[in-house]
């Protein structure tokens, strides 16, 4: 239908229809709404449809035609489709035709048919052409379009991984994200890995991102990278979630999820040490301890069967046999398994019995080359096991010539020997008395002790005389004895008792033994008695001399000689022997008095005795130190030495023996498998000497593991000492370190009730000191000293020392250390008076000092600076019945020692509170925090935070200053400082009844030496729960890390931190480091030189355990570098049962690397349980 304006009026016509079309509207004539209006034909528009395709067969997209205004008459239009991106017979069924609409009504429909299929595809169009219309409506557009909406999209999905994690390194978790078809443009997504069994920072790299699959690509990978360990533990996993898809693709029905899976490639290697040790005596009962080890730790238990086997040695007899299961607990990589032995004293030689392993349990294999362990039994009756020679003197009557009498001299040997005995024989005079071929017969030969045989004898002939004359004597004379006998009296003599004088009338001449104590020093007397059977009728006159046996003339005593008168009618007299007194550690010693030549009416009777010079000095003691040393590289031997010494010299040489065994190092013959070469031996300290040593050779590695030790044992030391320690420990250090957390070390090598509040710190060479309060209950009362162990050379020195002696053991004191840059540290300790003392590399701890003379001090604190310098505070209780607290400091310097005390608060009229803190720059410069009331403020009462410092340069202090100005009624409480090597410092405390936390800064210029406070304190974080226990510390460049506790549904650890130069905090709230289930508490915070930061904290993990008398604690940690938190991680589980985590500290070097020590008790069920102190290093390069 053709358009009436486009047809050819005159300009006038138009004019009169516009018109009467306008008079017509404005009489308010009637209107048909069913006919147009004169002049004015309906408009025919067509709508654009759209449909989705579906997946087969046809459905209809319907094109909606309306005319403005219903038709008088029917209207018709023509209409034709036409491809546009969609192709007829395809994508649709093609169509033309003609539309009516008939008169009355105002719509009519057009349905196409479109083709459904599964093709991931663009929407698509074709065009519906109109034409043609009747002459009664005119047309809106000749040309529509019609949509044919795809349904149809790419599906995205992630498939699941499982990736052996590696030895070290890191290594590439690839997850595949994949499409089944390829989309039209770009597929877009969002990514991010989470925690499952696995922990992010520790197993593998936390990764999040955007990953595009190009058009025309059905797969992208996303990339985990996995960290590599040692450590045997089960399959762990983690999850990667898609999210933000773009339009152009969906997610698979399955999900937008997929689990990566770290398998384990590492089983634990399980294998037995051989053992050995000294049986003991007849009654004693010995423990020779095997050690069954994991060359890694698990995170799984691992149980084990064993049970002993008879070698050489028998049970029950020799060891009690044992048997059982025994599990090595998670995390832990050995275990003992005890077996008693049983002394004697029977010399048997050494002995074996077998120790054997089977059915392991766990994620662990079996050594097959080291299930089975030797228990060696050392024979220890090494000195009765050697057979003793003794001949025993022999007496015979003379006779009357020409007749013999035959002397027999019996030789014994104890135990018999399973082999014969031989040896030498001969007679010999004795100068003055029996003369060979007189009066007996010289005899000389061999004579021979049969096997399993105890006796032999040797006969002399004596020949007969009718002379009165005294008893005669010659000696027996033994040597070149045979075998591993020992020959006891090389000499004896033989008596020819004289029988021509049967009335005995002349009187017999004796001498007795004697014996004399020899002293220390100078000179005694050793009497003899020399007398006659009865009183002669002539003075009587005798030779005599000394003789040594075992004693020395001129050492021991003084050689002695010539005559003595014993006067007609008396019966004795004494001869004195000077003994030489000494403190030499010796066996007693002996000479003789031989008597001769008498010339009186007297005859020789028992003319030698013996004189016995008693040994009154203790037996020397031998002691062994532990040691330690770094194991060194692969193909490297490094040298464990064990310092022995005696406490006093000895005279004779004294000797003992040593023996290895396995605890956790494996011993061998040098292979490259083993940890140090067995040992055993003698060892001789030669006479006047008072220390030895035992090497024992270190087999180095390139295996990274923890520290391992062995046991050194002695033995059987010579009579002239006794073994006052028997054992002592080779600690073989690890140092092929990954970086990162280490294993956990125990710092005790001495056993110990109670050990607690470890504290730590480094020096500037690398070293560290550990001090802690050990107590120990020995059943009747409790002593505690403070104990101390060195960290230094990459070891832990292998010696715990003695810091102090005894403290009072009825109160628990305060401990504080201090370290300089060369290793010197001082410790400070309360109770009942503030006690110092020093150490220095190489000597020691020196004697314990008391610089107060007062009572009731408590709380003492140390700060010092790497050149030595110190300051120690403390608050002392004083002006009974006011008791206004004061607080007080002295100071320490090199080579000076320690200033008498001063006072630090100004008006000790005012009761100042506690704690007290305090810090030292490089300059040693020092500020000293504490709480105190501000008389100058109404609310009096309410404690404020007061500081002051110390200018070393000019020796005076600085004014005392309220740098909280709390002026409200709650206390401001617990401040703690922290100073940086250039002087600026932070204090933060607790406010409004620890309902929030308030800091204040201290700027100082090195230039102008001068320095200030910020005018009003800063809020760290402000009412969002109760805080606890905060922590600061300060960077090189001034910033501040604060941490503490909070307590919201559970108590969590927070941190923030203080950017100096932008004079902000880094949030202002904090920021969580553990959202615990139960309580995380006594955070610990420490920095490094680049800026780094560690924080610890101990946490419950079983707030639900109400049976135990503890609550479940582990050790866990959160490093800070990169302006950013690595994640918390375990660095010490609890074994329930078994062991938590008491008190803390921690300390860093300027490098990164930490110390870690705290308490660990080592059960959670008794109602004290015992505690140990534990310690562990982070390593940052």
């Amino acid at each position: 239908m053709k358009n009436v304006f486009n047809r050819q009026y005159p300009t006038s016509m138009l004019s009169v229809m516009f018109l009467m079309g306008t008079l017509a509207a404005c009489s308010g004539g009637a209107s048909n709404p069913t006919s147009n209006p004169p002049g004015r034909l309906p408009q025919l528009s067509v709508d654009s449809p759209m449909v989705t395709e579906g997946d087969m067969g046809a459905i209809n997209l319907v094109f909606t035609a309306t005319l403005s205004t219903p038709a008088s008459s029917d209207v018709t239009v023509d209409f034709a489709t036409t491809n546009a991106t969609a192709t007829a017979g395809d994508d649709y069924i093609a169509r033309n035709g003609t539309l009516q609409i008939i008169a009355g009504s105002n719509q009519g429909t057009i349905t196409i048919a479109i083709n459904g299929d599964t093709d991931v595809e663009n929407d698509e169009t074709f065009s519906l052409d109109l034409s043609n219309i009747s002459s009664n409506a005119t047309l809106g557009t000749n040309r529509v379009t019609g949509t044919i909406r795809n349904d149809d999209y790419p599906i995205v999905s992630i498939e699941p991984v499982s990736l052996d994690e590696g030895d070290s390194g890191t290594t590439n978790m690839d997850f595949i994200v994949s499409m089944n078809v390829p989309a039209i443009g770009d597929v877009t997504l969002d990514y991010a890995s989470s925690d499952l069994l696995a922990e992010s920072g520790e197993d593998y790299t936390l990764t999040s991102g955007s990953l595009t699959i190009p058009e025309g690509q059905t797969t992208a990978i996303i990339s985990v990278p996995v960290s590599g360990d040692i450590l045997p533990e089960p399959d762990e996993t983690l999850t990667m979630s898609l999210a933000n898809l773009s339009d152009n693709a969906r997610f698979d029905m399955n999900g937008d999820k997929a689990i990566g899976t770290i398998a384990n490639d590492d089983s634990a290697l399980m294998s037995i040490g051989s053992v050995s040790g000294f049986e003991g005596a007849a009654g004693e009962t010995q423990q020779l301890r095997f050690t069954v080890m994991l060359d890694a730790p698990t995170s799984g238990d691992v149980s084990f069967d064993y049970a002993t086997s008879d070698g050489s040695a028998i049970a029950p007899g020799d060891y009690s046999a044992t048997s059982g299961t025994a599990t090595i607990p998670a995390g832990d990589t050995s275990i003992y398994i005890p077996v008693s032995i049983h002394g004697d004293d029977d010399p048997q030689g050494n002995k074996i019995f077998m120790m054997t392993l089977s059915n392991v349990v766990g994620n662990a294999t079996l050594n097959p080359n080291a299930d089975v362990g030797a228990g060696t039994i050392i024979e220890d009756d090494v000195t009765a096991a050697r057979p003793e020679v003794r001949v025993t003197a022999a007496s015979v009557t003379e006779g009357d010539e020409p007749n013999t009498a035959a002397m027999v001299f019996k030789v014994v040997v104890s135990p018999t020997d399973s082999a014969p005995i031989s040896f030498d024989y001969a007679t010999a005079d004795v100068p003055g008395q029996a003369v060979a071929g007189t009066d007996y017969i010289a005899a000389s030969g061999q004579a021979t002790i049969p096997a399993d045989v105890s006796q032999t004898t040797i006969t002399v002939t004596v020949q007969g005389d009718s002379e009165i004359e005294s008893d005669e004597r010659f000696n027996l004379l033994l040597s070149n004895l045979s075998g591993n006998a020992t020959l006891v009296t090389p000499s004896v003599t033989g008596r020819i008792n004289d029988d021509d004088d049967p009335q005995q009338t002349l009187p017999r001449i004796n001498v007795t033994d004697a014996g004399q104590l020899e002293g220390d020093d100078g000179v005694s007397s050793l009497i003899f008695e020399i007398s006659l059977s009865k009183p002669a009728t002539t003075d009587v006159s005798v030779d005599f001399a000394t003789q040594d046996i075992s004693a020395v003339a001129g050492s021991d005593y003084r050689e002695f000689s010539g005559s003595t008168l014993i006067p007609q009618g008396q019966t004795s007299v004494t001869l004195p022997v000077s003994v030489i007194g000494d403190t030499l550690i010796e066996v007693d010693e002996q000479f003789q008095l031989v008597l001769s030549n008498v010339d009186g009416e007297a005859v020789l009777g028992d003319y030698t005795a013996v004189g016995t010079i008693l040994s009154d000095d203790s037996l020397a003691v031998i002691t062994v130190e532990n040691a330690g040393v770094a194991e060194g590289v692969a193909g490297e031997t490094n040298h464990l030495v064990f310092n022995v010494s005696l406490n006093t010299a000895v005279e004779d040489p004294v000797t003992f023996e040593y023996v290895t065994s396995d605890d956790t190092a494996i011993s061998g013959t040098g292979t490259a498998e083993d940890d140090y070469i067995e040992s055993g031996g003698t060892v001789t300290i030669p006479a006047g000497a008072t220390t030895a040593s035992i090497t024992i050779d270190v087999i180095g590695d390139d295996v990274v593991e923890p520290d391992e030790t062995m046991t050194l044992q002695l033995g059987n030391a010579s009579l002239n000492a006794t073994l006052g320690n028997t054992v002592a420990i080779g600690s073989i250090g690890n140092d092929d370190n990954t970086l990162g957390w280490q294993a956990p070390v125990l710092l005790e090598t001495e056993p110990a009730d109670q050990s607690f509040d470890p504290q730590v710190a480094f020096a500037g060479n690398g070293e560290a000191m550990v001090v802690w309060i050990n107590s120990y209950f020995d059943g009747a009362s409790i002593s505690q000293t403070i104990k101390s162990r060195r960290f230094t050379g990459g070891v832990w020195d292998p010696n715990m020392e003695d810091a102090t002696g005894n403290l009072p053991s009825f109160q628990v004191p305060e401990l504080s250390l201090a370290l300089a840059g060369n290793g010197n540290a001082l410790v400070a300790t309360d109770l009942p008076q503030i006690t110092v003392n020093e150490y220095l590399p190489g000597t020691g701890w020196s004697t314990p000092l008391e610089i107060t003379n007062t009572p009731f001090n408590r709380g003492v604190k140390l700060a010092g600076n790497s050149a030595g310098h110190a300051i120690a505070v403390w608050y002392q209780l004083a002006d009974v019945p006011n008791y206004n607290t004061r607080i007080w400091h002295s100071l320490y310097s090199p080579g000076q020692g320690w200033s008498t005390p001063a006072l630090v608060n100004t008006d000790p009229s005012v009761s100042a509170s506690y704690p007290v803190s305090v810090a030292m720059d490089a300059a040693g410069n020092a500020l000293v925090a504490w709480p105190q009331p501000d008389l100058s403020q109404q609310i009096s009462s309410a404690t404020d935070i007061f500081v002051r410092r110390y200018n070393a340069s000019s020796g005076l202090w600085d004014d005392q200053e309220n740098i909280d100005h709390n002026e409200t009624s709650a206390n401001s409480t617990g401040p703690v400082i922290a100073m940086n090597d250039y002087g600026n410092a932070m204090v933060v405390w607790l406010r409004d009844g620890q309902q929030e936390m308030a800091a204040n800064y201290y700027s100082y210029d090195e230039q102008t030496k001068t320095g200030s406070w910020r005018n009003a304190p800063m809020q760290v974080e402000q009412n969002t729960g109760y805080v606890y226990t905060p922590d600061v510390a300060l960077d090189v460049a001034g910033n501040a890390f604060v941490v503490w506790s909070q307590q919201s549904t559970s108590t969590d650890i927070y941190a923030n931190r203080y950017d100096v130069a932008g004079d902000s905090w880094r949030t202002t709230n904090g920021e969580v480091l553990e959202q615990a289930t139960g309580q995380a508490i006594q955070p610990k915070v420490a920095t490094d030189a680049a800026g780094n930061a560690i924080v610890t904290w101990i946490q419950d993990i079983d707030a639900a355990d109400d049976n135990s008398f503890l609550f479940v604690y582990d050790l866990r940690a959160n490093r800070f570098s990169g302006n950013s938190w690595e994640g918390p991680q375990t660095i010490e589980n609890h074994t329930e049962g078994v062991s938590a985590t008491s008190e803390h500290n921690i300390a860093i070097d300027a490098d990164g690397n930490a110390i870690v020590v705290w308490s660990k008790y080592d059960n959670d069920t008794d109602t004290y349980p015992p505690r140990s102190v534990w310690g562990v290093r982070y390593l940052a390069q």
